[in-house]
């Protein structure tokens, strides 16, 4: 039971890592670097160089140590108490086959960009569409092997994921 739960956990984790690759990436200008606060640069040491910086087709470990430094997730595994809110301030899995997100109204991407549900729901979408065996592998992990329909409604600030055969 623990290990498919932390499995579960990893596996949301990681799918929801890959939520943010329809965000631009634009650069930040001089004038955004003298801002209290801003980031333009990430700094860190990886055993190798990722091979790719889209989520999306991260393969090895500096690929994913890189994506997660720059795209956000729609929940965390927390260290003691299960899940956490990352761009999701409200979850709920309907079913094994349906989940509800609300999402965080004060994210934005690096170029200012607010991250909508949409946003998130087409990244989705990118994900499980796309041909990359990585992609391909990232999907099947998060979603299993039918197919998954991303709903968004930005209005109301939610995204629902709809499973075509139950997942857990």
């Amino acid at each position: 039971m623990v290990r498919k739960r932390i499995v579960t956990g990893l596996t949301l984790v990681t799918v929801a890592s890959l939520t943010l690759t329809a965000c631009s990436g634009g650069g930040s200008s001089t004038d955004d670097a003298a801002k209290p606060g801003s980031v333009t640069t990430i700094n860190t040491e990886l055993f190798y160089a990722p091979t790719a910086y889209d989520p999306a087709t991260a393969s090895g470990s500096s690929d994913v140590s890189v994506a997660r430094l720059g795209f956000d997730t729609l929940l965390r595994q927390g260290e003691t108490e299960g899940f956490v809110g990352g761009l999701a301030t409200d979850w709920e899995a309907v079913s094994a086959s349906e989940y509800n997100f609300t999402i965080r109204d004060d994210a934005t991407c690096a170029d200012g960009t607010v991250i909508t549900p949409q946003i998130i729901a087409d990244s989705l979408t990118y994900l499980t569409t796309n041909e990359d065996s990585a992609a391909q592998t990232w999907s099947s992990q998060a979603f299993g092997a039918g197919d998954a329909t991303f709903t968004a409604d930005d209005a109301a600030g939610t995204l629902n994921i709809t499973l075509s055969t139950p997942y857990s």
